[in-house]
């Protein structure tokens, strides 16, 4: 079984969760059985117990967990089965066209207790392309509220926040982008991080303030399922071994500051930490995370008879080109608008606009290869399209990027069927090209692929 450093952490925290909900839930059963528990402020507040119309009673009737007392514990999951197969040979990752293959089994586990709530979310992998098992633990959280105006969440989750769709200004949260190319469930592109997160809310402002005390990277394409083109060698590139970037031991920090005025929503971004792919190469041409800090800002509200976004930052990278550093970001000035409307029954239409704007471009010229330089002001346009049918049933999806500065293009329509209750079908393509191979899509031309999967859900 493949379990990395970081993933055992997580478990051993999850574990430490587990048997201190344990302990925490034995005494609140105590309490509970003698009518009397204490709340989060001191107080005694009497429990009463009704054999049939208690509120505990709601939703948790079954005789599960062998006529354990079911009221705190709830648990679900699914088993699914996925094949992904590519449309080209790419000879850089071997004779096997497959792009996707593996039966996943998630387990999802709550335990809910009088004053707080214990969640745990792990799946286990048998990958058919990398011919390993993998444990991937989405979820190891214990939320507790100390008080009316303040939640806490502590352990391993998955963060985001901002306005875009599959574009991100502000959320700096870790992405699993070789996920997100190889067809899996949209969820999986959102990767999980350790992070305490605390959020304040008030008739004035609300706020989230998240710490992680060990930098995440994103899950980026290392050359394992995907190749990339590669700048230093002019060519395209799996390295053996797996390309793997150095990371900083050190900490990172995201706030968001928002607020609902009548129909629009605003929010305010800060972030402190390392731009989440290596993005940087050090003197020796050693790839790594430089440093990055970001501010940004968001509206999102009803604009005509559809719904509106804008959402801007300013990338402040702290480690610009020049002196002695052989290639690091230049700082950036980023900017999303959206808009999304229904135009017929059942039928939803979106478009975003998204633009790069490098700054200093002359002086940033100089420290590289002109051929493989970043257009000045890089753009990049999505439209979708999503059709309802049969109850909810079918979702027909189509959702394309286009880079009119690049040049390159990333086309991924999908099927959803839900047969019943229990039983998901989902097919789908992942199509890239352009003119340029070094390009964002163009590389992943040779990546393209279409893919099916099979969910029991229970």
């Amino acid at each position: 079984m493949k379990v990395s450093a970081v993933q055992k952490y997580k478990i051993s925290l999850s574990l430490l969760m587990i048997a201190a909900v344990a302990t925490i839930d034995y005494a609140s059963a105590r309490s509970y059985e003698s009518g009397t528990l204490k709340n989060n402020y001191g107080h005694k507040k009497q429990i009463e117990v009704s054999d049939s119309n208690s509120d505990w009673d709601d939703g948790w009737t079954d005789d599960s967990w062998d006529n354990q007392d079911s009221r705190f514990w709830k648990w679900s999951g699914y088993t699914e089965l996925a094949f992904g197969y590519r449309l080209q040979e790419d000879p850089l990752i071997g004779d096997s066209r497959n792009s996707l293959g593996e039966l996943r089994q998630q387990i999802e586990l709550t335990h809910s207790a009088i004053v707080w709530q214990f969640s745990a979310k792990a799946d286990l992998i048998a990958d058919s392309v990398t011919e390993e098992f993998e444990l991937d633990l989405r979820k190891a959280e214990f939320a507790w509220s100390p008080s009316p105006a303040w939640d806490l969440k502590l352990g391993s989750q998955v963060l985001t926040w901002g306005t875009g769709q599959y574009l991100f200004v502000n959320d700096l949260f870790p992405k699993d982008w070789q996920s997100f190319f190889a067809g899996r469930d949209d969820e999986y592109l959102k990767a999980p991080a350790i992070a305490l997160k605390a959020s304040y809310f008030s008739h004035r402002f609300n706020l989230d303030l998240v710490w992680l005390p060990e930098f995440t990277s994103d899950r980026y394409i290392t050359g394992e399922r995907f190749s990339f083109f590669s700048p230093d060698t002019n060519m395209q590139v799996a390295p053996e071994p797996h390309f793997d970037a150095d990371e900083p031991d050190n900490s990172e920090l995201a706030i968001r500051l928002f607020k609902t005025f009548d129909t629009i929503e605003a929010a305010i971004y800060g972030y402190r930490g390392y731009w989440k792919t290596p993005s940087g190469l050090d003197q020796v041409g050693t790839a790594y995370h430089p440093r990055l800090n970001v501010v940004g800002a968001s509206l999102r509200g009803p604009v005509s008879r559809g719904i509106g976004n804008v959402e801007m930052a300013w990338y402040d990278s702290k480690e610009e080109p020049g002196g002695n550093t052989a290639r690091t970001p230049t700082n950036q000035f980023r900017l999303l608008l959206g808009y999304e409307q229904e135009i017929a029954a059942r039928l939803t239409a979106a478009g975003q606009f998204y633009l790069e704007w490098l700054q200093d471009y002359e002086q940033l010229e100089q420290p590289r290869p002109s051929l493989y330089n970043s257009d000045e002001y890089r753009q990049v346009l999505t439209f979708s399209l999503r059709y309802r049918t049969l109850q909810d049933r079918l979702i027909l999806h189509w959702f394309s990027f286009y880079s009119p500065s690049d040049r390159d293009y990333f086309l991924k329509p999908s099927a959803h069927y839900r047969i019943n209750d229990h039983w998901q079908l989902t097919a789908g393509l992942n199509i890239f090209g352009g003119d340029s191979p070094h390009t964002t899509f163009a590389q992943m031309e040779k990546s393209s692929n279409s893919y099916v999967r099979v969910r029991y859900q229970y």
